[in-house]
């Protein structure tokens, strides 16, 4: 394996990615190099296997010994890499690769348009020239191409839409997290996120919610905000309950002001209708438990085996039991109720952390990725790929305050942000006995 292209080798390789097939004599012409000089490099290609020398089909061409060169198709990928690699430290050389339309062309259709994007996994750790790569394949028009055919292939999906959970649907929109944050953020909201919105309906009406126009509502504010693990990528609602209410401050991209804003109202409308959230939150794991069971007992004869799929699985099994059973419905609720309140909290301190620092400096364009991780909560700067501020909330720290806050009983009453006042939002006394009142109503507990 050649670890290293020279320039001209790289030079011819990018010459024969049009696919005609160049002789030595037509190489050397089109790169205004003398034909001597490119009989060791093309030697050593071809002894790599990166190209490979036909016959003529022209019968009439006279030059029988000048026999035309080709790239060698099964290898697009690693002539890609190695271009690359070549190319990556200086931004002329790599934007004169990236522009060259026919070398991408080349390299998708023969490989495809994954195993291409994942050929940038590693080749660089620079954030700037990460960026520079992001800007430039986002504008391939093959790439676009390419994108608009899938999703208009998701958009046909019939009414059971579990086909969408197939990975290559999933990785069309996982893969572009491999990229500059903002460039692929902006690359999602302008060929994909538009195509979606015909599908909010079914998706919600899918979920068995009561109010299906409230579920699309939620989507369109997640997918908006949380684009890379929204829909289809993962259920939402399934995200909201698995680390309980995180995902109101968690994951999230905030590139204008409207989305700082939409992230506040998100908040609201869960806090709003946190009863209907939580019924659809409990009807997305029953359907996806009831899945799990008939998958692992499908082939349980007896009750014995049955008890040890169980003892094996207990977990999911508990997980099923606290989310079906009427006698766990006020110790869920009880639960859930408290982890709003700790969430609520962390989303006042993001919301007037992220004001003290547009005060700080006025007029400066910031655009952040929000998200949480055993430190607490962490904001980076998507244009200086910095940190934008020390963590100061832990999961602790937060959760304490909330039992001692003494702003409501914390496990059964809601807590009203304070950032929604910023906007207007009316405060509602939402209780406890009124959600259960209308989960247990809605569920038709027996």
């Amino acid at each position: 394996m050649i670890l290293k292209l020279t320039q001209l080798q790289v030079d011819i390789l990018l010459a024969l990615s049009d696919n005609k097939g160049y002789s030595n004599s037509q190489l050397a012409e089109m790169l205004k190099k003398e034909k001597s000089n490119l009989s060791k490099p093309l030697g050593e290609l071809e002894d790599e296997g990166l190209i490979f020398k036909e016959s003529r089909k022209n019968t009439e061409d006279k030059r029988h010994s000048d026999f035309p060169y080709y790239l060698d198709k099964s290898r697009s990928i690693e002539i890609f890499r190695l271009v690359m690699e070549k190319s990556l430290k200086t931004d002329k050389k790599l934007q004169d690769i990236l522009s060259n339309s026919n070398f991408i062309n080349y390299v998708i259709i023969n490989s495809n348009l994954i195993k291409f994007l994942n050929s940038f996994e590693g080749l660089s750790n620079d954030p700037q020239t990460i960026s520079s790569i992001s800007k430039m394949i986002f504008k391939n028009e093959i790439i676009i191409e390419e994108y608009k055919k899938q999703m208009d292939e998701v958009i046909t999906y019939p009414e059971d839409l579990s086909i969408l959970k197939t990975l290559t649907d999933r990785r069309f929109v996982e893969i572009l997290q491999n990229f500059d944050p903002y460039e692929s953020l902006i690359f999602y909201k302008k060929v994909i996120n538009k195509t979606y919105s015909d599908l909010y309906g079914k998706i919600a009406a899918k979920s068995g919610a009561k109010d299906s126009d409230l579920l699309r509502k939620f989507l369109e504010y997640d997918i908006s905000l949380s684009p890379f693990t929204s829909f289809p990528i993962n259920d939402p609602i399934l995200l909201l309950f698995m680390r309980p209410f995180e995902r109101i401050y968690d994951d999230v991209y905030l590139i204008e002001k409207s989305d700082q804003d939409m992230m506040v109202q998100r908040a609201y409308f869960i806090y709003s209708n946190f009863a209907e959230i939580l019924l659809s939150g409990i009807l997305s794991i029953r359907e996806e438990e009831e899945g799990f069971e008939a998958i692992y007992t499908g082939g349980v004869d007896t009750k014995e085996e049955y008890e040890q799929v169980k003892k094996i699985h207990f977990i999911r099994f508990l997980r099923k039991d606290l989310f079906f059973k009427k006698e766990y419905l006020n110790s869920l609720i009880k639960e859930l109720i408290f982890y709003w309140n700790i969430a609520s909290l962390r989303l006042d301190w993001l919301y007037y952390k992220l004001s003290e620092i547009a005060q700080i400096s006025p007029g400066t364009k910031k655009r952040y990725y929000i998200y949480v991780d055993s430190d607490g909560i962490q904001a980076i700067n998507l244009d200086t790929h910095t940190k934008a501020f020390h963590p100061e909330i832990t999961r602790e720290a937060m959760m304490i305050t909330a039992l001692w806050s003494g702003e409501t009983d914390p496990f059964t009453t809601l807590r009203y942000c304070s950032c929604f006042s910023d906007f207007g939002l009316e405060e509602k006394q939402i209780k406890i006995e009124e959600i259960i009142s209308n989960v247990e109503e809605s569920l038709n507990y027996q």
